[in-house]
């Protein structure tokens, strides 16, 4: 099998604590096991990690000096192309498509309803909340950044804030490491964990070999993706924010998202 490859590139305050995120996912009236209008909170833990400036550097840094490698990375992919590689990169990217990453966590949430099984209720309800939060992530920087994706042919350096070009950071990344951090800290399991996070590297590597991503795109929204999830289940907090809830009505599923107290001693 041949690939066609393009030639290669040179080198308010007070009352106002809560901001409403509301997401109308049309889940049947059947879904809610608990009372509609009883908010289902995503459990906090026992003693969150608060994120330092330090840390988001050590994957920051990292993350900006593997751009001066995009190009070469996205060179050696383009001259070892296989047809084996084309068709595994086919199944690995589904992971990260929305049919995947809406479906799922509703299939849970369902799932658990059903059974009359609060925890697993609990688990979809992380699961829903971990998605809005991560896509909302991911959108956002991709608005603001506004870099070229290796298939333009800009090069790895081609940044237009708000221009609509949508390579920094990978979504598929972001929403694949997100599920895949999410589903591992509820199943406590170290076979189910190499498995998810392998899906979801799959996902990444799946994302440079098309040439849609920069090897430095996977990598923050591979990061991002775990911060999101770790939020939303209360492990780790960031800005002071507080672990989103669930609200569960008849004809539709809601992300409520506390703002930081103006006086929150966390943020720092």
């Amino acid at each position: 099998m041949t690939n066609a490859r393009k030639p290669d590139f040179s080198p308010r305050p007070g009352a106002a604590r809560r901001l409403a995120c509301v997401l109308l996912l049309g889940v049947s009236p059947g879904v809610a096991a608990q009372s509609p209008t009883t908010p289902i909170a995503v459990p906090k833990a026992a003693a969150p990690h608060t994120l330092r400036w330090w840390e988001a550097a050590i994957v920051v840094w990292p993350a900006l000096g593997l751009m001066t490698a995009d190009a070469s990375v996205t060179h050696e992919f383009r001259e070892h192309a296989t047809s084996s590689a084309e068709h595994l990169a086919a199944t690995f990217r589904r992971v990260g498509q929305p049919e995947v990453y809406a479906l799922l966590p509703l299939g849970v949430l369902a799932t658990g309803a059903v059974m009359h099984n609060p925890a697993v209720v609990r688990a979809g309800g992380r699961l829903v909340a971990t998605v809005v939060v991560s896509t909302v992530a991911f959108q956002t920087l991709k608005l603001v950044s506004g870099r070229a994706r290796p298939d333009a042919e800009e090069g790895p350096i081609d940044f237009r804030p708000f221009s609509g070009q949508a390579s920094f950071p990978s979504g598929h990344s972001t929403v694949a490491f997100a599920l895949a951090t999410s589903i591992s800290d509820d199943l406590h399991n170290p076979w189910a964990t190499a498995a998810l996070y392998g899906i979801a590297a799959g996902t990444a590597w799946s994302r440079v070999y098309n040439e849609r991503h920069w090897a430095s795109d996977v990598v923050v929204g591979a990061a991002l993706g775990v911060t999101c999830a770790k939020v939303v289940s209360g492990r780790w907090r960031i800005f002071g924010l507080q672990p989103p809830s669930l609200l569960l009505e008849p004809d539709r599923v809601g992300v409520s998202v506390p703002l930081p107290h103006p006086h929150c001693h966390t943020c720092s």
